[in-house]
């Protein structure tokens, strides 16, 4: 049987005051960009983002700002001339609240990329505070926005359907089926705690075949007794499944205990398990675990002990259709 184990560490929630760098201001006459997190589709959309001052007095200045990739894979960034063109390359902005007046914006024009599929992209645009030529004019702390061009080839029905793996030592394979989740699926209070769900493992998918080693030799499955419900974040093309969904009993020499998938933070414990999506391919973004929990006084909870699940990188493929 696979070995169970323990994390060692202290699992505490964290109340109280998380300072960050705050600007004081002394004035209500700043300066700020139209949103922080923006998106645009690549079917060749153009996204119009403003940038405004807020006074109470007539004020005019130029601001500069600059565009850059944003994200840690190269896959994920943006780059200006590939993925997007700009209105107006000067990298200048001329803005004024005078409502009689005319602001310039900084104008996106997303690549026409219909027909090919690709991971959505993002850059980051920043405001140059220092290039303020008003000195009345103040910063504020909304002068950085994070753009995402959305692919519009990559839909969630692309999720739909089974799913294998196939591996070796602790990660053995998989056969998931996943379908789309509408409110009826779900009860009133699972729609409480799985607000945002839109998929589901089908009940009877193998989470892991030949889990454990059964006294006459042969192996069992770990099979799901019910649903298994998930959220998949488009803007992220990351499927997270909800922690704490007990899906299997399982024996052991102490007892029998429920079986979820979960993720794990060192901060705050219990957290989703993570798979990044790509037509055709999830891939394990953080490692996963399968917790052993009891119940206590009608209450269910898990001290933490596991079995090993998927470690980050493994790969769940879609299978063709039959």
């Amino acid at each position: 049987m696979k070995t169970i184990n323990k994390f060692i560490c202290a699992i505490s929630l964290v109340v109280g005051l998380v300072s960050c760098n705050r600007a004081e201001f002394l004035t209500s006459d700043f300066i700020a960009i139209g949103g922080t997190q923006l998106r645009v589709k690549d079917d060749g959309s153009t996204l119009e983002i403003p940038v405004k001052i807020y006074s109470d007095k007539i004020l005019s200045t130029e601001i500069a700002y600059t565009i850059a990739p944003y994200g840690d894979k190269k896959e994920n960034q943006a780059i200006l001339g590939v993925d997007y063109t700009l209105g107006d390359d000067s990298g200048i902005l001329s803005i004024t609240n005078d409502p009689d007046g005319v602001s310039d914006a900084i104008v996106i024009i997303a690549k026409d990329q219909t027909g090919t599929v690709q991971k959505n992209k993002k850059f980051k645009i920043t405001l140059d505070s220092d290039s303020i030529m008003d000195e009345n004019i103040h910063a504020s702390p909304v002068m950085e926005c994070i753009v995402t061009i959305v692919d519009t080839d990559v839909t969630i029905d692309m999720i739909y359907g089974k799913w294998a793996k196939e591996g070796t030592g602790e990660s053995l394979g998989v056969s998931w089926t996943i379908e789309g989740v509408s409110e009826e699926d779900l009860t009133e209070e699972q729609l409480e705690l799985y607000p945002d769900a839109n998929l589901k493992i089908v009940k009877g998918s193998v989470m892991m075949a030949d889990a454990f080693e059964k006294e006459d030799g042969t192996t069992a499955d770990l099979t799901s007794r019910c649903d298994i419900f998930a959220c998949y974040d488009s803007d992220e093309m990351v499927l997270y499944i909800y922690p704490s969904q007990r899906f299997e009993t399982v024996s052991f020499t102490d007892g029998d205990y429920d079986l979820a998938l979960d993720g794990f933070n060192q901060n705050s414990g219990l957290a989703p398990a993570d798979f990044n999506f790509e037509p055709g391919l999830l891939t394990v973004n953080t490692d996963n675990y399968f917790f052993l929990y009891t119940e206590s006084n009608g209450k269910w909870s898990t001290n933490y002990s596991y079995l090993n699940a998927f470690a980050k990188g493994d790969k769940i493929v879609k299978q063709e259709e039959e």
